[in-house]
């Protein structure tokens, strides 16, 4: 049972410091409470915990424009973030965690600002149909994040300038561009900012929980812990990770998301394997390397290793979708 709320706003702007903020206040969350972390980045495209960086994002253009390259530890999409967009978290341990509650507190908030919002499939939230927050989630154990987007008044020209989006991703929601998907709350009611949605949040998070926000400042965190998570998010092995030479390369979007395989091949095994992907469960890319690596590179083989893998329902119907990309193997 929640008897604790605690609210952190970010002291900062720069995406890697803020992902640092949210993975310390993860590993520390106390049983009984629940956190909501709001933060802001600047100029900043952050891809999935699974994502192929360049592949996503038009890095050099990015980092020319003074902006950043950020990957988050979650599964899903790349999004962009500027001061236009208000980021939140919320993050709390078994048996406390609830994806509903948690977005129960994000409909309240924008309803209370006189909008009609809904949930949309699995992680969007819409209003008239128009996507302004995306979620992602991510666990450690007993530990669970839930955070997302909400789009106030964000740039988004930048948004198609910087990002890569796939057209057969586009083409299955039914869109022909990035903006025509999303929309600002700011469009829909300009008295709307980052400021007024802040309050809103804070006010529908002591309501769902029945008690009044506790507001914990960053500035009583860990900072010698904070500065080295900082370092690790900045650094370029974790945001553009190396490549090897792959000689098998398979492309397809799937109901559950789009996904691109790769396979380094040497004396007919499977030496390195890697799966691009924007699924929001973020340990299904490491299920198929793990498993794929050091099998033999025939389709039965690679396929028979996917199939056979023991894994939830929903999962197998993920690797029944992976192993169809095999049948050009041999």
């Amino acid at each position: 049972m929640i008897n604790r709320a605690v609210f952190v706003i970010a002291d900062g702007a720069v995406p890697y410091r803020n992902q640092a903020v949210e993975e310390y206040l993860m590993r520390t969350v106390e049983a009984g409470s629940c956190v909501l972390y709001l933060w802001q980045n600047q100029r900043t495209v952050v891809i999935g915990r699974n994502q192929n960086g360049r592949a996503e994002c038009r890095v050099e253009l990015l980092e020319k424009d003074g902006g950043y390259l950020a990957r988050r530890l979650s599964g899903g999409g790349a999004v962009f973030h500027d001061l236009g967009n208000l980021n939140f978290s919320f993050i709390a341990a078994d048996p406390d965690y609830s994806v509903a509650r948690q977005q129960g507190v994000i409909l309240a908030a924008v309803r209370s600002l006189g909008l009609s919002a809904e949930l949309s499939g699995r992680n969007d939230i819409t209003v008239g149909g128009r996507k302004f927050s995306g979620n992602a989630f991510m666990s450690s154990g007993e530990r669970h994040c839930h955070h997302g987007t909400l789009l106030i008044s964000a740039d988004t020209s930048d948004m198609a300038k910087y990002l890569n989006v796939d057209k057969d991703k586009l083409e299955s929601k039914g869109v022909r561009s990035v903006r025509s998907r999303v929309v600002n709350l700011s469009e829909l009611d300009g008295g709307i900012t980052v400021e007024t949605m802040t309050s809103a949040l804070r006010g529908a998070f002591g309501g769902e929980y029945g008690v009044e926000p506790e507001t914990v400042d960053v500035s009583d965190l860990d900072e010698a812990l904070l500065d080295s998570m900082t370092r690790k998010f900045a650094s370029p092995e974790w945001r553009l990770e190396a490549e090897p030479d792959f000689v098998f390369r398979r492309k397809r979007r799937f109901a559950w998301g789009g996904a691109e395989l790769c396979l380094t091949v040497s004396e007919g095994n499977v030496t390195a394997a890697r799966l691009f992907t924007d699924a929001l469960d973020p340990d299904f890319s490491e299920t198929v390397e793990k498993t794929l690596t050091g099998a033999a590179f025939t389709t039965d083989s690679l396929r028979g290793a996917l199939i056979g893998t023991n894994c939830r329902e929903e999962r197998e119907r993920m690797l029944l979708d992976i192993s169809s990309l095999l049948m050009e193997a041999e």
